[in-house]
C-alpha cells in the first residue's frame, strides 16, 4: 500500500515539473519573441523614410510575428488613420539608444499577456523633448509556425 502510494505521488510530480519546464520554455521563446519583435519594430519605424518602404517592411513584420486576426484588425484600422495611428505601440516611439534595453516581462494575473516596457522619446506641448516609460500589454498565442502576437493594449 506504501509502495503504491509513493509511486502515485511520485508520477504527480514528475508529471507536474514537466508541465513547469514546458511553461517556463514557452514564456522564454514568446519573451524573445516579442524582444525581437519591438526591437525590430521600432528600428524599421526611425530608420525608414519612404511611406511606401515602411509599409512593406511592417506588413512583412506583421506577416511574421501577428496572427491573421490582429493583422485583420490592423488592416481595417490603417484604413481608417493611415500611418497617423499605430496599435501595435499604441504610438509610443522608442527611443534607439534605449530600445536594447527593452523589458519584456509576463503578466502574473493574466495567462499568455506580456508586458513589454521601453523608454518612449517624445516631444512635449513646449516643444521639449522628453523621455517616459512606455508600457504595452501584449497577449501571445501560439501556433504552427511559432509564437504570435494577438492582441495588444
Amino acid at each position: 500500500m506504501k509502495k503504491s502510494i509513493f509511486i502515485t505521488i511520485s508520477v504527480f510530480v514528475f508529471i507536474s515539473s514537466c508541465g513547469q519546464s514546458k511553461n517556463q520554455v514557452s514564456e522564454i521563446e514568446a519573451k524573445n519573441m516579442l524582444k525581437k519583435f519591438y526591437t525590430t519594430y521600432n528600428k524599421v519605424w526611425s530608420n525608414t523614410s519612404n511611406p511606401d518602404i515602411l509599409v512593406k517592411k511592417i506588413d512583412s513584420l506583421k506577416a511574421i510575428y501577428c496572427t491573421l486576426n490582429l493583422t485583420n484588425k490592423i488592416k481595417k484600422q490603417f484604413k481608417l488613420e493611415g500611418l497617423d495611428h499605430d496599435l501595435l505601440t499604441i504610438d509610443q516611439v522608442a527611443d534607439l539608444n534605449q530600445i536594447e534595453k527593452l523589458l519584456v516581462t509576463k503578466d502574473s494575473v493574466k495567462p499568455n499577456v506580456y508586458i513589454v516596457s521601453y523608454i518612449e522619446d517624445y516631444t512635449n506641448p513646449s516643444n521639449k523633448k522628453e523621455f517616459k516609460m512606455a508600457i504595452i500589454h501584449v497577449a501571445v498565442v501560439k501556433d504552427k509556425s511559432g509564437y504570435k502576437i494577438d492582441s495588444v493594449w
